[in-house]
């Protein structure tokens, strides 16, 4: 549902807009089967590209004309897999991760990292998260994404400790050298999952503005 509901909101929007809206959760997560110390990075690619796949052999969709909304480590799942998807026209990403390595470097101590390998797993928000899941076979979400080529609308909060806003900047500079059409909003909060009403509100009417603009010409 994401922070605020926000994820609900959105497909709310886009449907009175006329756009169909899929949300899932990946394995392990949510509502979805599967346990969430089995999480990998590939893993994530491979359900993203399975529900992609899926949604290309119903007759009620579109697949040459499809949106990824990305939020937190998601964005990152989406730019890894976007030059996969022929259909894609547009992304959002709320508070995106664009080098998971880079965050592991400034999260983990050393010792967070003795206890990850003396027992498999860490603590995340009372969930275990695996060993596997720090194992990248890819850690540059902007060079992707750039080779993908695809426009990009972000919203990220100035104080977010979790994920910095550098994540969100890296994202903004590989498009633009790139040449690929791209927006940073920068918020003025420092909650990562930007918690604000008001500040909701404007995340989801411009985000289902940005895939209306993209998807329906």
């Amino acid at each position: 549902m994401g922070s605020c509901y926000r994820f609900v909101s959105l497909g709310r929007q886009l449907a009175e807009r006329g756009i169909a809206c899929l949300t899932f959760d990946f394995r392990g997560c949510g509502e979805s089967a599967g346990r969430f110390i089995d999480v990998t990075c590939n893993r994530l690619k491979c359900d993203l590209l399975g529900v992609i796949e899926w949604l290309a052999d119903r007759e009620d969709a579109d697949a040459s004309r499809i949106g990824l909304c990305g939020s937190s480590f998601g964005a990152f799942t989406a730019a890894c897999v976007a030059q996969r998807i022929p259909g894609l026209r547009a992304l959002v990403f709320w508070a995106g991760v664009a080098s998971p390595g880079r965050l592991f470097d400034r999260a983990m101590t050393a010792d967070a990292w003795r206890l990850l390998d003396a027992q498999g797993w860490l603590d995340h928000r009372g969930s275990p998260l695996g060993k596997p899941f720090f194992s990248l076979d890819a850690d540059d979400g902007p060079a992707a994404l750039a080779t993908a080529a695809k426009p990009l609308l972000m919203f990220h909060a100035r104080g977010d400790t979790e994920v910095p806003i550098d994540q969100s900047e890296a994202y903004l500079d590989a498009l633009q050298k790139a040449g690929v059409e791209v927006r940073l909003e920068r918020l003025d909060l420092n909650d990562h999952g930007m918690r604000n009403v008001k500040v909701n509100e404007r995340i989801v009417a411009e985000s289902a503005s940005w895939f209306e603009s993209a998807l329906m010409a």
